[in-house]
């Protein structure tokens, strides 16, 4: 469940720019927010920061309604957009002292961020999301199969 934290109304710089794939100069909103888990709800999740366009900023209510529906899909559904790709990193990072203290973890140990950039069909960016995980509140799964008839490499 998302517990929103904070929303910020702000003109993209050059560095959050380079850092989030948004476009300088621009308006976005952000929603800061942790994800509990309802059965043990003194260990928090993640924190996210979602990022859009400020013409999105509809939604925010709604995030607030609807707290266990992602930003994305709100916007896909009240503005009829479609997200057809969502590229996502994951990088090892140590909590800050403001991340630590959000999910009752200790300052400077492991945790992972994941960055994901929401597009839609013409690669036009509707969404970012930054999350951070504490080490032991988050695994990533993945699974690769081979096509068959294709030479190993």
């Amino acid at each position: 469940m998302r517990s929103i934290r904070n929303v910020s109304h702000f003109v993209a710089d050059i560095a959050q720019a380079r850092r989030l794939g948004l476009i300088p100069g621009e308006h976005y909103f952000c929603v800061s927010s942790i994800r509990v888990d309802c059965d043990n709800p003194l260990a928090p999740l993640c924190w996210t920061d979602v990022y859009a366009q400020e013409i999105y900023s509809e939604v925010i209510e709604l995030a607030r309604e609807q707290p266990g529906e992602l930003i994305a899909a709100l916007i896909e559904q009240h503005f009829g957009r479609h997200i057809e790709v969502i590229d996502q990193q994951v990088r090892a990072v140590l909590l800050t002292n403001e991340n630590a203290k959000s999910l009752n973890a200790e300052t400077g140990s492991p945790g992972l961020k994941i960055l994901r950039q929401y597009r839609d069909d013409t690669g036009v960016l509707m969404v970012v999301s930054e999350t951070i995980h504490p080490e032991d509140r988050f695994t990533l799964v993945t699974q690769m199969r081979r096509e068959k008839g294709l030479n190993s490499v």
